[in-house]
C-alpha cells in the first residue's frame, strides 16, 4: 500500500475509500470490527465505503490521511466575470 500512497495527491473521495477500503483489508478485520476498534460506528464506516457519507477528519487520521481543502484561483472565469 505504501506504493500506491507515494505519489498520490488527490482530492477525489473515492480514492480515501479505497485506502480505507485497503487499510480494512490489510487489518484482517471485518469493517464493523475496524470501525468499533478505531472509534467508530459501524453504520459510519459503512455509509463511508458505499459513499453515502463523507469522511471525517478523524477516520481520515485513523487511516494515515489528512483532509486539506484547496481554494485555486481560475484566472479565465475571473476575467470573464469582469
Amino acid at each position: 500500500m505504501n506504493q500506491v500512497l507515494s505519489n498520490a495527491l488527490t482530492n477525489d473521495a473515492e480514492f480515501a475509500r479505497g485506502i480505507l477500503r485497503l487499510t480494512i483489508r490489510d487489518s484482517g478485520l471485518k469493517p464493523y470490527a475496524w470501525a468499533r476498534i478505531h472509534g467508530f460506528s459501524g453504520q459510519y464506516v459503512s455509509a463511508v465505503l458505499t459513499g453515502k457519507t463523507k469522511l471525517s477528519d478523524k477516520l481520515c487520521a485513523a487511516i494515515g490521511l489528512r483532509k486539506i481543502i484547496c481554494y485555486c484561483y481560475d484566472h479565465d472565469r475571473a476575467e470573464a466575470l469582469g
